[in-house]
């Protein structure tokens, strides 16, 4: 989602610059909705990153599993 919003947002600030001839502040002032969408798909990923590094730290008590009954099948 982060590359093709700052793709998208790069095309726009190519056009808005050269093609209407807008002034670059002008320009970054508009595409902040762009860098509002990059900084929450930034922080989508450092929860993702920080959830994965607490689910491989954190030590579980091990379940033990007892084995069930074995019911041959013929044929195997």
């Amino acid at each position: 989602f982060m590359t093709f919003v700052l793709t998208f947002a790069g095309t726009i600030q190519t056009h808005m610059q050269r093609v209407v001839g807008d002034y670059y502040m002008d320009v970054q002032e508009s595409l902040s909705i762009f860098y509002l969408m990059r900084w929450g798909s930034g922080l989508a990923v450092v929860i993702g990153a920080l959830l994965f590094i607490y689910s491989i730290l954190v030590v579980r008590k091990r379940e033990v599993i007892e084995p069930g009954p074995t019911n041959p099948v013929p044929g195997e």
